[in-house]
């Protein structure tokens, strides 16, 4: 079995636990197929609503970062910012070129969207963001640490939803 667009249809327009059973029983790589089509909380609360078995071949199947994700989203509470949270795609350290980090990134817009570079240390704390603008005009000898906005606005994982989308109103 394959998905198609009238079933992602349709599990988008069910509760995550009648969405759990219609895709229960399908291969991993299709439940992980029918996630990914959904937005991240909804996905989230769907894979928490598979029986466990079926949750455990979806997480096998998922690729690593993804399958990382998905069980680290579901240590947080219900209705927070933790479970909506997707892999990072573009973080570099401050030391990786802006012509490096260009580089790099031919690949990856091909298959996502890319607003930020994010600039993290050893420790894979964030450091700072480069926006697309600033990295295509900038020199590409420069580091991304000269290049980076280093005062960011980062939601915590725990924090609620609605508090979440207060602040993100609140700072623009």
């Amino acid at each position: 079995m394959t998905i198609t667009p009238e079933l992602v249809d349709e599990v988008k327009s069910l509760s995550a636990e009648d969405a759990a059973n219609k895709i229960a029983e399908r291969s991993g790589a299709d439940i992980v197929a029918t996630l990914m089509a959904l937005r991240p909380a909804f996905a989230q609360d769907v894979l928490g609503a598979l029986p466990a078995e079926s949750r455990e071949r979806t997480l096998a199947a998922a690729p690593g970062e993804v399958s990382r994700q998905w069980q680290r989203n579901a240590l947080y509470p219900a209705g927070s910012t933790g479970r909506m949270m997707e892999p990072v795609i573009a973080a570099y350290p401050p030391e990786h070129t802006v012509g490096e980090t260009i580089e790099s990134l031919r690949e990856l817009v091909k298959t996502a969207f890319i607003t930020y570079i994010y600039v993290r240390d050893r420790d894979e704390r964030l450091l700072g963001i480069v926006t697309m603008r600033d990295l295509l005009f900038s020199e590409h000898a420069k580091t991304l640490g000269e290049v980076m906005l280093r005062a960011v606005f980062a939601l915590q994982a725990v924090t609620p939803l609605m508090e979440a989308m207060k602040q993100v109103l609140d700072r623009h």
